[in-house]
């Protein structure tokens, strides 16, 4: 019987001591908790709203994927007339380059020409 009433103030001042910390922090605790339970709410949330994301960026890709593989196919059916085309684009260009050219060395020959007869008149003043 002494253990059990050895036992009892024991008891009785473990409970006082909750009763106290209940008192001085229980709201903080409270609010603590609130704030927990919130932020896992929002976690909870932002997850769902990630993995929609998520997904929706994979059929975007996916999507994606499949019209540029259909664009390469149609490019590549074309083959030769593609092909054909290019290089009549590409000798068209060659060839304007080449006119431009001999526009530009005929243009520097003319400029060439102006300076020396420029010059002339003041070599013949001296």
């Amino acid at each position: 019987m002494n253990k059990n009433r050895s036992a009892s103030p024991v008891d009785a001042a473990s409970s006082d001591l909750h009763r106290v910390r209940d008192i001085l922090f229980g709201e903080l605790e409270r609010d603590t908790s609130a704030r927990i339970a919130a932020l896992e709410k929002r976690l909870e949330e932002q997850s769902a709203t990630i993995a929609e994301l998520t997904s929706s960026l994979r059929r975007q890709a996916t999507d994606q994927e499949q019209r540029l593989g259909r664009a390469i196919a149609d490019a590549t059916a074309g083959g030769d007339a593609g092909r054909d085309a290019l290089r009549a684009e590409l000798m068209r260009a060659i060839d304007e380059l080449g006119e431009r050219k001999l526009d530009r060395d005929a243009l520097a020959g003319l400029l060439g020409g102006i300076a020396e007869q420029l010059g002339k008149p003041s070599r013949e003043a001296r």
